[in-house]
């Protein structure tokens, strides 16, 4: 299965100043074009510098790469550059129309971040501006959108610390089910979160970023539906042994809701909660040997994630134990249908409504913040 964001695009890593593409058979862009981007000026004084580099575990790209910039004041920003380098694995013919649509899908992301921006959504990474470069050798002009720049990602984050503070813990992911939330209340499934992808600015500010994946109810992507909404490596377990809820709901804010849940597990583990469940999974019931429907693997995919949330519950303080694992099974139950809190199921409210969680991760933070100041760990 491919996800939405790989498809027939290129998805690239930066190492130095060379991008090398991770998927086998695809365009490497050579070391003097990317060059030629560097030291360009976008505007106002603003001077692209060298690609971003990023940690080896990062996945996605979704055709893009990642540069910073600097102001003349000092100020710098990041800047999400398309990759304008043609596919040479499709017939030559067809190599512009399929630049014409990754314009299509950039511009997608970039209408639902000023959408984002109209909105006063601040939990979202905010957009700073956009334009193109025009530089010879490149067949169409260069696209990019600039952002104000964070310090560090969560991935990068766990990284370096080796192990996340409980605290610090539950207040990201207080930030995400409050970003979750805005977006959804305005019909935004954002399909791609995961650690790379949680973006931690100074006095502890947290914000979403890569809105690249997102979905807008209503509003067609120019790419196709796609069979996984995001990262294959978090994606929920429906989506990989192909189940597809038909409801727009079910399928893309169920999925936010799993992302959310699979983030818990990643913070108090450092491992995603898909990658766990696929790690318990007998190897013929695996996703990538599994030959049958989702319904009679569903029982062993439950025996997995029932393991999962096991470990869990070991990696977690004694004092939330609970009530933190009681949030993340609601979150990622192996059923789209099921998942959601259990007053939302039985209310007459959304049933994937994200406020019920954002407001248990912000009372779990005041109660952790207070035994700190007592001198106790949470």
């Amino acid at each position: 299965m491919v996800s939405d964001c790989s498809g027939p695009y290129l998805s690239t890593q930066c190492h130095g100043t060379l991008v090398s593409v991770t998927l086998p058979g695809r365009l490497k862009l050579r070391e003097e074009q990317l060059n030629t981007l560097c030291g360009q000026i976008l505007f106002d004084g603003w001077v692209l510098e060298s690609p971003r580099v990023r940690h080896s575990a990062a996945t996605g790209g979704c055709h893009s790469m990642g540069f910073t910039a600097k102001n003349s004041d000092g100020r710098r920003a990041f800047v999400k550059v398309m990759d304008p380098t043609p596919n040479i694995n499709i017939p030559e013919n067809e190599q512009l129309i399929e630049l014409e649509q990754r314009l299509a899908i950039f511009n997608y992301e970039r209408d639902l971040l000023d959408k984002c921006l109209q909105q006063k959504i601040k939990r979202v990474v905010r957009i700073l501006n956009r334009g193109t470069i025009n530089l010879p050798g490149f067949p169409i002009a260069v696209h990019y959108m600039m952002f104000e720049l964070a310090e560090r990602d969560l991935r990068e984050h766990a990284n370096l610390e080796d192990t996340l503070d409980t605290t610090l813990n539950l207040h990201v992911l207080h930030q995400c089910a409050l970003a979750l939330e805005a977006l959804h209340f305005h019909q935004i499934a954002h399909q791609d979160l995961k650690p790379s992808n949680v973006l931690l600015f100074e006095e502890h500010k947290v914000k979403l970023g890569d809105l690249g994946c997102a979905h807008e109810r209503g509003v067609l992507r120019p790419d196709s539906y796609g069979a996984i909404a995001g990262d294959p490596g978090h994606a929920p377990p429906e989506q990989l042994y192909g189940y597809l809820p038909k409801e727009w709901s079910t399928r893309r804010l169920a999925t936010d809701l799993y992302l959310l849940g699979s983030l818990i597990t990643f913070m108090f583990t450092n491992v995603s909660m898909t990658a766990q469940i696929g790690g318990q999974l007998h190897p013929q019931h695996h996703w990538t040997a599994w030959a049958g429907s989702y319904k009679d693997v569903l029982p062993y995919v439950r025996e997995a994630w029932d393991a999962v949330l096991e470990e869990l519950r070991d990696s977690v303080l004694m004092e939330i134990q609970d009530e933190l694992v009681s949030l993340t099974r609601y979150l990622t139950n192996p059923e789209p249908e099921c998942r959601g809190h259990p007053r939302n199921l039985e209310g007459s409210g959304s049933q994937f409504g994200v406020r019920r969680f954002s407001s248990r991760f912000h009372v779990l933070v005041r109660q952790s913040e207070y035994k700190l100041r007592q001198g106790r760990d949470i």
